[in-house]
């Protein structure tokens, strides 16, 4: 007999596809120089963003993202720091995946 056991969904944010482009800054553990990367959104949601870029960034680095203005949420151009959780090659790119240090700020 096969036992399934039931897929938990670990998300408290929904995934929103996004486009466009972000700047990130790779913050480096030992003194070296950070990392500067363009990123090229793929999906966003209130706890972190996937995206592809050119650069290697470091797994479990630290990392300042600076977002672009969202005109439909009428979201004004802001930074939010996070972890890479996720670096995979994806030909000559990687595939990245950053979750937010902290909750986006209710609006209110």
């Amino acid at each position: 007999m096969v036992r399934s056991i039931p897929f938990i969904e670990r998300r408290r944010f929904a995934r929103h596809p996004a486009t466009g482009f972000a700047c990130a800054v790779g913050h480096p553990r030992d003194r070296g120089d950070a990392t500067l990367a363009t990123l090229n959104l793929c999906d966003l949601s209130g706890g972190g963003l996937s995206a592809d870029t050119a650069c290697r960034l470091p797994l479990s680095g630290s990392v300042t993202v600076m977002l672009p203005p969202d005109a439909a949420s009428c979201l004004p151009a802001h930074s939010r720091v996070g972890r890479v959780i996720r670096c995979q090659p994806t030909g000559n790119q990687f595939r990245v995946a950053v979750a937010f240090d902290e909750p986006p700020m209710a609006a209110g």
